[in-house]
């Protein structure tokens, strides 16, 4: 691995923050963009498109009604018009009234069941499907003349939801562009420190894991370093949406890339066999097969390929996953030809590796005028995006392609244009083929704010996107600038200082209890751990240690939130369990235990400096008996805090990346020196009870 260096987006991310630098060396905060129109150039071209389409089918449906001389024809032309519609082409008496309404009622309901069908699992015939039947069936309820004149109906209700929307619109992006004018003069009058935000100086090491802390950690372990075909603690309950067990699998891998980087890069061990065996977890097929049906309902393709197209919420985010472990350890196996293989059968496989996994992600945002491509067949999600966009950067840095900095600008064109609501909300949602957009609800803001659902000043969100808020503590590493002037020029300054001034009370937002989410208010913590902002993360820490209310359970050294309790996933008794993905949910509130400022942005950009690569490594301990804490090097030492994990004993800890043939002093261990073999490896021996500090250094004999 090469000397540390930012691997930027576009203009130097440096460049981009010194506009903002006052003549004392202090800084504003970047301003939120005004846009010319409620909705960007590309959503735009797909919301003419699908007005074209239903055009057509309107007028198809209008000449079955004017042209077609059976009474059958007219009724499924009324039924094009709108799901269930034609429904009500029989005339009668009251009794035939009423049965087309139920009829109506019940068309509707299939249909608002379809599209939720087709929301969850992108299977694009259930909509169609359902309307074209509905329309058939209205057909053969229709063997006499009836209401030709209902065609006006679901017309002129389409043309007034359409002018009511387009008014709405307007007037909606007319106050949110006052309310952007507003919030720059809001920002432009906040003083930012003199540090470059999210970006510290350099990468360095934090301070030790405590006992706590290490208990936390030891639960994402546990599921880790359990059989790589074993399921235990993964929830199974749904591979299509938030709850899919390889959500949960990345975000847990990246939660130990992160503490493996924030506090412990000069150690390999469990840790980093906890990461492979994540990695290779994904591959098999429970964590992939869903993309065989959906790639064929929503994209009429037969190919099980789950990485070649229309699937960032595998390709993006396992990328990022890998990138993550490459970065850390330096160990490159998933970069070779084949190294991530998905076997089918002993017939099928699709033979990819870390470098075609990233060249798919790039193909496929060179493929959508978007800035964005889908998480599966149709919809986009723009923060499943920023995993794709961040695994694109790693691979530049490590393997020397070009992906993330050809994207970068119509990718920032895409966060501050395309995926803005009218409103001046962020969109949450997309529909690529038909350009309709799903807004974050209120609570998810909230939720984004620190889940301080009872204060007002959660639900201060941007008036720009706010995407940052959705992603942390990565996101900060595509566009630092962005992520300030979202974060904290958002909720976040009114918020910590409500909380250090007292008027909102931590405790209280466990008040919804462990099936909301347990602890809401370490939601704010990824912020500030990641923006350095030590102080405030010190006060979200000590309310969370001391809140009656956290529902935090140690068994064994083991500590979890209880609504994530381990018990069997195939039978999952305990009623606790009726929350969404709750390991992934724990890994996100837990992230602000384990990094430090600037970690994401460190993590994704820069990497190791050369001396975490060649210096003496700690390559393994015995778990869980002995905990590593915190684990540096400079180079030439290795200082290592070990912490007891069971029972206190005597333990055989190895090193490894020492110089060949040459003697070190041993400071904390059994025998005070040592001469590493012709691999540069070495075995020594240390006493853990309690905490216990080592120190391997070259002696000045060097034998």
């Amino acid at each position: 691995m090469s000397q540390v260096t930012d691997a930027l987006l576009g203009p130097s991310v440096t460049d981009r923050i010194h506009q903002t630098w006052l003549p004392d060396g202090s800084r504003t905060l970047l301003q939120w963009p005004s846009r010319k129109e409620p909705y960007g150039p590309a959503t735009r071209r797909r919301l003419w498109r699908t007005r074209g389409i239903y055009a057509a089918v309107a007028i198809v449906g209008g000449a079955c009604v004017l042209m077609g001389a059976s009474p059958r024809l007219h009724a499924f032309g009324i039924g094009l018009l709108f799901p269930g519609a034609g429904m009500f082409y029989p005339v009668g008496g009251i009794g035939t009234v009423l049965l087309n309404l139920v009829w109506f009622v019940v068309v509707l309901a299939v249909f608002l069941l379809s599209l939720l069908i087709w929301f969850a699992t992108a299977n694009v015939f259930a909509p169609i499907g359902v309307w074209l039947v509905a329309a058939g069936l209205s057909a053969l309820r229709a063997p006499e003349a009836g209401n030709d004149w209902f065609a006006v109906v679901p017309l002129a209700g389409l043309l007034a939801f359409s002018v009511a929307h387009e008014i709405w619109a307007r007037r909606s992006f007319a106050k949110a562009e006052e309310e952007t004018r507003i919030r720059n003069d809001e920002v432009a009058d906040m003083v930012m420190p003199a540090r470059l935000s999210f970006v510290p100086k350099e990468p360095f090491v934090g301070a030790e894991l405590t006992d706590d802390e290490l208990s936390l950690l030891r639960y994402p372990l546990e599921l880790s370093l359990q059989p790589v075909e074993s399921f235990w603690g993964f929830d199974r309950m749904d591979q299509f949406r938030d709850a899919a067990t390889r959500y949960q699998a990345n975000f847990t891998g990246y939660l130990l890339a992160l503490v493996n980087y924030s506090r412990m890069p000069a150690f390999h061990g469990y840790l980093a066999q906890a990461q492979r065996n994540l990695i290779n977890k994904c591959l098999l097929p429970p964590m992939w097969d869903y993309w065989r049906a959906e790639n064929r309902w929503g994209n009429l393709r037969w190919s099980g390929d789950p990485v070649l197209r229309d699937n960032i919420m595998l390709s993006g985010w396992f990328g990022m996953h890998v990138g993550l472990y490459e970065s850390v350890t330096g160990d490159m196996r998933y970069s070779r030809p084949g190294g991530l293989t998905f076997h089918w059968n002993d017939k099928t496989s699709y033979v990819h590796d870390l470098g075609t996994i990233n060249r798919a992600v790039h193909d496929n945002y060179h493929r959508y005028d978007l800035g964005f491509f889908p998480c599966e067949p149709n919809w986009i999600y723009p923060v499943c995006n920023s995993s794709g966009m961040m695994s694109m950067i790693l691979h530049d840095r490590l393997h020397g392609t070009t992906y993330s900095s050809e994207l970068s600008e119509t990718y920032r064109f895409a966060h501050e244009h395309e995926f803005v609501a009218p409103d001046g909300t962020p969109v949450g949602l997309k529909s690529t083929r038909l350009g309709w957009n799903v807004t974050v609800p209120d609570a998810l803001k909230k939720l984004s704010a620190g889940g301080a659902a009872s204060s007002s000043l959660a639900a201060r969100d941007s008036s720009g996107t706010g995407q940052s808020s959705l992603f942390l503590p990565f996101h900060t590493a595509i566009f630092p600038d962005i992520a300030e002037r979202d974060i904290v020029g958002g909720s976040y300054a009114a918020t910590r200082d409500a909380v250090m001034g007292g008027a909102l009370h931590l405790h209280a937002m466990s008040a919804a209890g462990p099936r909301s989410g347990g602890p809401a208010y370490l939601g704010l913590l990824g912020y500030a751990t990641e923006y350095g902002d030590t102080a405030y993360a010190d006060v979200l820490k000590e309310a969370f240690w001391s809140d009656p209310k956290s529902h935090l359970v140690r068994e064994n050294g083991v500590s979890y939130l209880d609504w994530v309790s381990p018990e069997d996933p195939i039978d999952p008794a305990p009623k606790h369990r009726d929350s969404v993905a709750p390991v992934m949910a724990m890994d996100v509130l837990l992230t602000g235990f384990f990094g430090r400022h600037g970690a994401g942005y460190d993590l994704i950009n820069r990497g190791n400096p050369v001396a975490w690569d060649e210096g003496p490594l700690l390559e393994d301990v015995p778990y869980p008996d002995v905990l590593v804490a915190r684990a540096v090097t400079d180079g030439q030492a290795l200082d290592v805090v070990l912490r007891q994990g069971a029972e206190p004993g005597r333990f055989t800890v190895a090193l490894s990346r020492l110089r060949p043939g040459c003697g070190y002093r041993v400071i904390g261990g059994i025998e005070p020196a040592l001469v590493a073999d012709e691999q540069g490896c070495a075995q020594i021996q240390v006493d853990v009870d309690g905490r216990r500090a080592l120190r391997v250094e070259p002696s000045s004999t060097g034998l």
